[in-house]
């Protein structure tokens, strides 16, 4: 069983992405957002370009929305002891930062739905101090909502409408006619929340014997990639929930993935991937594997839609063939590491530590 004081500890899914970041991140930018030639080692041989945005601190660990008319992304704190983590609207074709919101120290997740950007706001503070372990003590307020929360906002002027107090939320997602959070509540439980977007009230509380991260929707399931740490089995596994009944009723195992990163839903499966450069593919009606694909790369992210089946890595980007699972191209992309990649209007954005691109490059 596992104890955590929520103001000392992440979920390992926040906690890795929130480490290499930090590590990665590169010299503070202005506070404007341009286009500068790259990525640097591309083939083939059209350039893409990287949109930096200055005011995101460790852009590559922060979430990213793609929308029509314009794109969303969140930051976190500058460290400096104020909570201004940033929410920001993007204009798509000029990159021109059209509005812009503070607070709180870390957003975890960001979803627009029910005519609101919803930001899962968590206890961040401690990402930039010691939190109780000899060093500076972090800044105690504000608390909620800047931390704690899942805020809704108004996605065009970004103004705050409601703010519900969650203990611990990571990752969320609209689907059935509710918002979904998977909470790293306080004690030895997480939860899988269910919100009413009419009344932002939590009118189901799903405890799981796992500590749940990315959430997805398919084949009438809600599924989480979890981190299985009180019951049999053991290790990361995949929980499936009746929406109906509001309960766990199955927890697939995933043994051979060694530290799974993504999971995705796309063409009707689940795909899942892992740093041992395994992707899986997963018939949610039968719970089965139909499809093992070996990368060489340390999967990131999998991004499934219009533009294709592609496996995010590091520094490579690899399109996979659904059909056969053969890797079709792997593109060597210099310059900053890769996170995650979102498909929308026909295009793919991918995600880096010093902001982010269109590719394939138009």
């Amino acid at each position: 069983m596992f104890r955590r004081d929520r103001r000392l500890m992440l979920p390992p899914f926040a906690l890795s992405m929130a480490l290499v970041a930090v590590l990665a991140c590169c010299e503070s930018q202005p506070d404007t957002m341009r286009r500068t030639p790259g990525p640097g080692e591309q083939s083939p041989s059209e350039s893409s370009r990287i949109w930096q945005v200055g005011r995101i601190r460790t852009p590559g660990a922060n979430p990213l929305v793609v929308g029509e008319e314009a794109i969303w992304i969140a930051g976190s704190s500058s460290g400096d002891g104020r909570a201004d983590a940033p929410v920001l609207r993007l204009d798509p074709a000029t990159g021109r930062v059209e509005r812009e919101t503070n607070f709180g120290y870390l957003h975890e997740d960001l979803v627009l739905a029910f005519e609101s950007l919803w930001v899962a706001s968590s206890s961040g503070a401690c990402v930039f101090y010691s939190c109780g372990m000899g060093g500076d003590s972090p800044p105690q307020t504000p608390e909620f909502p800047g931390e704690n929360s899942l805020a809704r906002l108004d996605p065009v002027t970004l103004q705050m409408t409601k703010a519900i107090p969650l203990t611990g939320p990571y990752k969320i997602v609209a689907a059935f006619g509710s918002m979904w959070v998977s909470a790293w509540g306080a004690g030895p439980g997480s939860d899988i929340l269910r919100i009413d977007p009419e009344t932002n009230d939590v009118i189901a509380s799903i405890r799981v014997p796992a500590d749940p991260g990315t959430l997805v929707e398919a084949s009438g399931s809600l599924w989480a990639l979890a981190k299985v740490t009180r019951e049999s089995p053991r290790g990361w596994a995949l929980v499936r929930v009746d929406p109906g009944r509001d309960e766990v009723t199955q927890i697939i195992e995933l043994p051979r993935l060694q530290g799974p990163m993504s999971l995705t839903v796309g063409r009707g499966d689940l795909w899942i991937g892992g740093w041992s450069g395994r992707i899986v593919r997963l018939d949610p009606e039968t719970g089965r594997i139909t499809l093992t694909v070996v990368t060489g790369l340390p999967v990131m992210d999998i991004s499934v839609g219009p533009v294709g089946v592609w496996v995010i890595g590091q520094r490579e980007l690899a399109e996979v063939d659904v059909r056969s699972g053969r890797v079709e191209g792997t593109f060597r992309i210099g310059g900053a590491p890769m996170w995650f990649a979102r498909q929308a209007e026909g295009r793919m954005w991918v995600m880096t530590n010093q902001g982010f691109f269109e590719w394939p490059p138009s």
